[in-house]
């Protein structure tokens, strides 16, 4: 009975230490599974930061491309699953720092928080086209009323009339078959000291009642003073393509285009009040009057048409430096003579107005300017009274009595841009907290 009664004893002994055990590793458990639920779930939380981290990156991004570099950042942009601070640093023109705090649920009480830094550098977006004339024209020709003035050469694929005192100073090429020059007088226009300092020749199949002070190279003359050397039964001169391509202009649309699209039409008319705008494509007209501001910031696409009135200006961010910008509008563009318009600052930026309409006319200049291109890809470019444009180019040409377009040599270099630094992309990517 004793051995008994110890046996029993020592069977419950081993019971409550099995049970102790069993209690033991049940604790243990529970403590490990309650830690990894912790875990788990500041885990999830830290992977919901990141996520922030990275939509308020892609947004900074998204906003520098369209602002033309001028995003400085936000703070407390309150989203479904938390609160991201974004701020930008600027080191140089060409490299900005983005930082980027997110907090987990929200700022006051945050679960998790994650800032990450991405260093955005600015890639250039930009083609170099030459215009090496002061007017180059299509088939359809050139037309020069009274005292209409071109202070530069010309080439064009149709015949060129003049009107009284109508002049070019510089050379002249008609690649047209059977091509006239009628009525121009080419070089000086007569009031200048001499000798001419520019002689001007003229390579066309016909000059009728013309004044050419350099050479002149043709097959039929009639009625024609050449100073310099005649050399008859000359070959016609060569076609010239226009200084862009369709693929071109596709090109600058598709940069407008990166930047959204605005939905219907698009009008600034308070006096003296700057907006930014580009890179951007209106769906729609735009319009600028009544002393507005237009400062370019990036490429314009106008579905429809464009107008400049009433003393408004039109001008290109200082950012864009020797680069020259572009507004293109698929149907027509009219710029009246108070019209301001300008380059970045630099000499070497230039604006160019394109019009890929083919009504007559495609564009209608009035302003005097120096800093602007006219480019009428399918249509006429009419330039009226007294206007002063720097250069042009069109399927045909009117200029009106007085008018003057005067070349510029840096347009033979010209570097048209999708805007300052074209667009920005993420090159590093760092965790900071």
């Amino acid at each position: 009975m004793k051995n008994i009664s110890l046996k029993r004893g020592n069977a419950w002994v081993g019971i409550i230490l099995l049970m102790a055990f069993l209690i033991t590793l049940g604790l243990a458990l529970t403590t490990d599974a309650v830690v990894t639920i912790a875990q788990s779930k500041k885990a999830a939380q830290t992977l919901v930061a990141q996520s922030l981290c990275d939509a308020g990156i892609e947004k900074a991004i998204w906003k520098l491309n369209n602002t033309g570099g001028g995003y400085i950042g936000e703070t407390d942009l309150n989203l479904d699953t938390g609160v991201i601070d974004i701020s930008i640093d600027n080191v140089d023109s060409e490299n900005k720092n983005i930082y980027v705090t997110a907090y987990v649920p929200n700022k006051n009480n945050p679960t998790a928080e994650r800032t990450i830094r991405a260093k955005a550098t600015a890639e250039s977006n930009e083609n170099n086209f030459a215009f090496h004339y002061g007017i180059q024209v299509g088939e359809t020709g050139l037309f020069m009323s009274n005292n209409s003035q071109v202070l530069g050469s010309v080439y064009s694929g149709g015949d060129i009339s003049g009107g009284n005192g109508s002049y070019i100073k510089g050379d002249v090429y008609i690649s047209k078959i059977g091509g006239i020059l009628n009525n121009v007088r080419i070089g000086c226009s007569g009031s200048e000291p001499t000798p001419c300092p520019i002689a001007g020749d003229a390579h066309v199949d016909s000059i009728i009642n013309s004044y050419i002070y350099g050479d002149a190279y043709y097959k039929n003359i009639s009625g024609t003073t050449v100073v310099g050397t005649s050399y008859p039964n000359n070959d016609t001169p060569e076609t010239v393509g226009m200084p862009l391509s369709e693929n071109d202009l596709d090109q600058w649309k598709s940069w407008a285009e990166s930047g959204g699209t605005y939905s219907g039409n698009y009008t600034l008319s308070a006096n003296g009040v700057t907006v930014d705008l580009g890179p951007k494509k209106i769906d729609g007209n735009l319009t600028i009057t009544n002393g507005s501001i237009l400062n370019l910031t990036g490429a314009i696409w106008v579905t429809g048409s464009v107008s400049f009135s009433n003393n408004a200006v039109v001008k290109l961010s200082p950012t864009f430096g020797p680069s020259s910008g572009m507004i293109i509008a698929d149907g027509q563009i009219a710029t009246e003579n108070n019209v301001t318009m300008q380059g970045s600052g630099n000499p070497s930026s230039y604006i160019m107005i394109l019009s890929t309409s083919a009504v007559d006319p495609a564009i209608d200049v009035s302003n005097n300017s120096s800093s602007v291109v006219y480019y009428a890809a399918n249509g006429f470019l009419n330039v009226a009274n007294n206007a002063h444009v720097r250069s042009i180019t069109g399927k045909g040409i009117r200029l009106s009595n007085g008018a003057i377009v005067e070349y510029d040599t840096g347009l033979a270099n010209s570097n048209f841009s999708a805007g300052p630094g074209g667009s920005w992309v993420v090159t590093e990517w760092q965790i900071i907290h």
